[in-house]
């Protein structure tokens, strides 16, 4: 089932446990750190869609989402990053926006209670949930570029919020 709030989609996957224990696990052994806007000590790199086969499934199940939820053709829809971050409490994210149409965050462990995605401008605060696919806009010329800016506050829990996050390209042979 998916929703709309303010402009942001909302959807559920399904993801098989062992895929998601696997990039929990992935994320844990990583310590990439802070990169640009996430305060974060347990943050991968940022094109793991290819460098681990758990990270593509997700990507690409999302890409079948989108492409849903979006009516894009699913072959003009290309994951051009995508990451994964587990905070701690302590950890937050500054506002930021991202470069590509398409953005979007997925939940993989979490509980009501952690940090939300917030979107000040639209006046929009997501608790997690997981298996919740977050679908927003980055930057797209012609349009107001940063009604999107996000956030996550300072995690306060004392177990870690962990998501994957990433952006959509259209595929310019499309």
């Amino acid at each position: 089932m998916s929703t709309e709030q303010n402009g942001i989609l909302l959807s559920e996957l399904t993801i098989p446990i062992g895929k998601l224990k696997k990039i929990i696990k992935l994320i844990k052994a990583s310590n990439t750190g802070h990169y640009k806007s996430t305060r974060a000590l347990y943050r991968t790199e940022q094109y793991m869609q290819v460098r681990d086969e758990d990270f593509g499934y997700v990507c690409d199940e999302i890409i079948l989402e989108a492409a849903k939820l979006t009516n894009v053709p699913r072959e003009s829809l290309v994951t051009q990053s995508c990451w994964g971050v587990s905070y701690q409490k302590g950890d937050s994210a500054i506002p930021h926006i991202h470069s590509q149409p398409i953005s979007w965050v997925f939940y993989v462990d979490c509980c009501i209670d952690c940090a939300p995605l917030v979107f000040p401008k639209r006046k929009l605060v997501i608790k997690p949930k997981i298996n919740q696919l977050v679908l927003f806009q980055g930057i797209v010329a012609g349009t107001d570029y940063d009604i999107n800016i996000h956030e996550v506050p300072i995690h306060e829990c004392n177990h870690l919020r962990t998501c994957l996050s990433g952006n959509i390209k259209l595929n310019p042979l499309n």
